[in-house]
């Protein structure tokens, strides 16, 4: 029994010592944000009043286990994975930039970071259907 007590306490000490870093942020830089990232949310608001809408429902099931990919080096890649479409989605050789919180890929996109914890990913992109609507998309890095 005093050596279950002692295994307990040093378990205890153990984990009450751990430094747990409260900062639930991560510094937006290019070396941070690139990796490999799959869709896991996306939400639709037609304007400020409007209830918020799971827009992810509207998407292929084949699309939502593609990855998007930043490459470090401002390329980035769309690879059709896991259930593949018909006809294959992928494609390489776009680009992406980031200045501020402002991630834009191939031109075509352009959305706000939200939220950044280094591992999920919350962009945010406005007046994309109707002025005033706004479209929040969650990335988990793998």
């Amino acid at each position: 029994m005093k050596k279950f007590f002692l295994i307990a306490a040093v378990s205890l000490l153990a984990f009450s010592s751990c430094n747990k870093d409260d900062d639930d942020t991560c510094d937006i830089t290019v070396a941070n944000i690139a990796g490999t990232y799959k869709l896991t949310g996306l939400t639709y608001k037609a304007n400020s009043s409007a209830q918020e809408q799971d827009f992810l429902i509207f998407i292929d099931a084949c699309e939502r286990d593609d990855l998007h990919i930043l490459n470090s080096n401002g390329s980035f890649t769309y690879q059709d994975a896991g259930t593949v479409c018909s006809p294959d989605g992928s494609y390489t050789g776009g680009t992406w930039t980031l200045t501020g919180n402002v991630i834009d890929i191939d031109g075509n996109y352009s959305g706000t970071i939200q939220s950044f914890d280094c591992r999920n990913l919350v962009m945010v992109e406005s007046d994309v259907l109707n002025t005033g609507d706004r479209f929040t998309a969650t990335f988990v890095k793998q």
